[in-house]
C-alpha cells in the first residue's frame, strides 16, 4: 500500500514530466510515512474535460491512500511535502494561469482491503 492518484487539468498534465514527479512523490512517502517503495502505486487520472472557476485556473491534486497507523503530524507532513513537490513541478508550466496544488492523505480500514500479488 500506498495508492496514489494524481489528477489535474489536462493541459497541465500534458506539460509535466510525470515520471520524475511520481518518483519524488514516492520518495516523500517512503521517507515520511515509512512505506516501502515496492508498495507505492500511482495512477495518473486523465480528465476528458475540466473547468475550474472562470477558466483562468488549473489544478493538480494528489490523493494518497494509506493503511492506518500514522499519526496526524506524519500525515500533515506528508501532505505538505507532496504539495511542495507538485508546486515545484508545475511552476514552469503556469502559462498565465493561477494554479491550485493540493494533496489529501486518506486512511482506509485494513479490514476492508484485499490484495493479491500475481507473479510474472
Amino acid at each position: 500500500m500506498p495508492q496514489i492518484r494524481l489528477e489535474g487539468s489536462p493541459a497541465l498534465l500534458d506539460a509535466l514530466d510525470l515520471q520524475p514527479l511520481i518518483a519524488e512523490i514516492h520518495d516523500r512517502i517512503v521517507t515520511i510515512a515509512k512505506a516501502q517503495l515496492i508498495d507505492c502505486k500511482t495512477l495518473v487520472m486523465d480528465a476528458r474535460a475540466e473547468r475550474i472557476g472562470d477558466g483562468s485556473l488549473a489544478m493538480l491534486h494528489a490523493e494518497i491512500r494509506l493503511l492506518p497507523g500514522r499519526d496526524l503530524a506524519t500525515k500533515q507532513a506528508l501532505g505538505a511535502a507532496v504539495t511542495e513537490v507538485m508546486e515545484k513541478a508545475v511552476l514552469p508550466h503556469k502559462n498565465g494561469l493561477s494554479l491550485h496544488v493540493t494533496a489529501e492523505i486518506i486512511e482506509f480500514p485494513k479490514e476492508t482491503y484485499s490484495k493479491r500479488v500475481i507473479p510474472a
